[in-house]
């Protein structure tokens, strides 16, 4: 089934990377645990999962370690690179929270804070395989505050032993579900998908505004399909998909945590006024919702700017490459400069 206006789509992924059941025709066996397992980092997610969902959905993708010049591609912002890139073909880079993709026709956010361009739109991020939901037959239990990923990825006063202290004392226990390295983190994909035990979840990050302008907010809706009350940091993705007081709880502070556990503790309405709110918003996130968004972004934007491309005149492509292959490391530079220097989330006031 073809993608209308752009026909097959070809996704660029070295051999190394792509998952072994996608090598076959057809797929593998992909169950909900092998997903989980697989879908670990940026490249997983954005490329080989969008080539699986759209292959599985039927439509005319492919997928190889080259760009192939008569169609769309789908190449990721980290892992394709100057030597790959040629002026003959269109290609389509998910940004990720890296740099600008000078390299690209059209580039993909993980996030809806730009404000609408050519070249440019956002789709959400494909939700969290095989995720358990809290076990309901803990009712209004508010005693476990769980955090899952990467331990630098949550501040360390929420780390601290004192923090932790005074948690105990309001009958709360803090379970920081955390790895260092990307290694360990394929292990850990089974344990950060099981919100069993979980009564509420916490992501607090203090990141410059240069680094959090591109992160998706896949904790808060993880917790929504965890079905807990989230308590989240001041970080703008979060933000832009905000309707109500029940979506989240924002907090900065071990303070501000210690109130908000205390309130949940405290009204049982609120606690599963905010389950029942997540329940209702999460469908905007599922993994259908999303194959739809990827289609129509596909069969709309990237078709029409593709076929612009297609109708630029040789000259004009030839100055296009010349100008990307000199300003992509200049991105990748400003990049990391602006992610480390500058203000931080939790540095602003209230």
């Amino acid at each position: 089934m073809d993608l209308k206006g752009v026909g097959r789509v070809h996704f660029v992924c070295p051999d190394n990377l792509l998952w072994p059941e996608l090598k076959t025709m057809p797929f593998g066996p992909i169950t909900p645990d092998l997903l989980q397992l697989r879908c670990v980092d940026g490249f997983d997610c954005w490329i080989n999962r969008t080539y699986y969902e759209l292959r599985l959905a039927g439509y005319d993708v492919t997928v190889g370690p080259a760009l192939d010049p008569a169609v769309v591609n789908v190449a990721g912002v980290r892992d394709f690179g100057r030597r790959q890139r040629d002026i003959s073909s269109f290609v389509v880079i998910p940004r990720l929270d890296a740099h600008q993709p000078r390299l690209a026709n059209f580039v993909i956010h993980q996030n809806g804070l730009r404000p609408s361009q050519p070249n440019n739109a956002p789709v959400p991020h494909w939700p969290q395989p095989n995720l358990i939901p809290r076990d309901p037959s803990r009712g209004h239990r508010v005693e476990r505050l769980v955090f899952k990923g990467h331990i630098f990825n949550i501040h360390e006063s929420f780390r601290s032993e004192d923090f932790k202290d005074k948690l105990g004392r309001i009958g709360m226990h803090l379970e920081l579900d955390t790895v260092d390295t990307t290694t360990d983190c394929r292990a850990k994909q089974q344990n950060w998908g099981n919100y069993r035990n979980a009564d509420a979840v916490l992501a607090v990050r203090n990141l410059t505004v240069a680094d959090a302008d591109h992160k998706p907010a896949s904790k808060l809706v993880n917790a929504w399909w965890a079905e807990v009350p989230a308590l989240l940091g001041p970080e703008p993705a979060f933000k832009e998909l905000r309707q109500s007081g029940l979506d989240y709880m924002e907090v900065r502070t071990p303070e501000d945590v210690l109130r908000k556990l205390s309130d949940l503790k405290s009204d049982p309405a609120l606690y599963f006024g905010m389950v029942e709110n997540g329940k209702a918003r999460r469908g905007e996130f599922s993994s259908a919702a999303i194959l739809k968004s990827w289609i129509a972004l596909f069969e709309g934007p990237i078709a029409e700017a593709f076929e612009l491309w297609r109708k630029t005149p040789y000259h004009a492509k030839l100055t296009q490459y010349g100008l990307s292959l000199v300003q992509e490391p200049l991105s990748k530079a400003s990049y990391s400069r602006s992610i480390f220097n500058g203000h931080r989330l939790l540095d602003s006031s209230h």
